[in-house]
């Protein structure tokens, strides 16, 4: 079984400057097929004592997710950190770009997320599978998780893990497009569809 995280946040740059402002984890078991949700939370924000830039941030101007939401949350970082930690401690872990997730925030306080089993990045076998040449040394160039979505046919729930796991769907399409648990059961499927291929683990033929 491998963990999937996804987090939604004000800005590229990372912890301490930008915040994490939504955070979700699904359960894929690679066997079956099944995704299951694990966590899934909004986090609290004194978002007045913003900046202009992060309370237009692109996640609020394109996504469900609004400025208001993350004021009233419930929860705050340090308790939602201390939450995914006892989940993920041990765990086979991963994400659809996970030097962004994890090396920007999640390995930053107050997430401090350590105690994992780090698992191959989505993206990076994404890359692979495309392999389309960047222009440098022997690199593949990174694609944009909606282009990988749209090769295999997922998000619309056409495709065989969507199918599969139709309850979580509906409810991410009820939550709408980069939202945490929406792109965090969007690129379980991928994963998935990778595995199916082999061409998600590093020991697959067509790495």
């Amino acid at each position: 079984q491998i963990y999937v995280i996804d987090i939604e946040t004000t800005g590229r740059k990372g912890c301490p400057v930008d915040k994490i402002v939504e955070i979700a984890i699904v359960k894929v078991n690679i066997e079956t097929g099944i995704i299951e949700k694990v966590y899934n939370s909004m986090i609290k924000h004194d978002v007045d004592k913003w900046d202009t830039k992060q309370q237009n941030a692109w996640i609020f101007e394109n996504s469900t997710l609004t400025l208001e939401m993350v004021r009233s949350a419930e929860k705050r970082s340090i308790d939602v950190a201390e939450e995914i930690k006892k989940i993920l401690n041990g765990r086979k872990t991963t994400s659809y770009n996970r030097p962004f997730e994890f090396n920007k925030f999640l390995s930053k306080p107050p997430w401090s997320v350590s105690a994992i089993i780090e698992e191959r990045c989505i993206m990076e076998a994404t890359a692979n599978f495309f392999k389309i040449p960047c222009g440098w040394k022997d690199e593949y160039k990174f694609v944009k998780l909606e282009e990988a979505l749209n090769y295999f046919n997922i998000s619309k729930g056409q495709s065989k893990y969507e199918q599969i796991n139709v309850n979580l769907f509906n409810e991410v399409q009820n939550l709408g497009f980069h939202r945490a648990l929406s792109d965090s059961f969007f690129e379980a499927c991928l994963l998935l569809e990778l595995h199916d291929i082999n061409a998600y683990f590093k020991e697959d033929v067509n790495i």
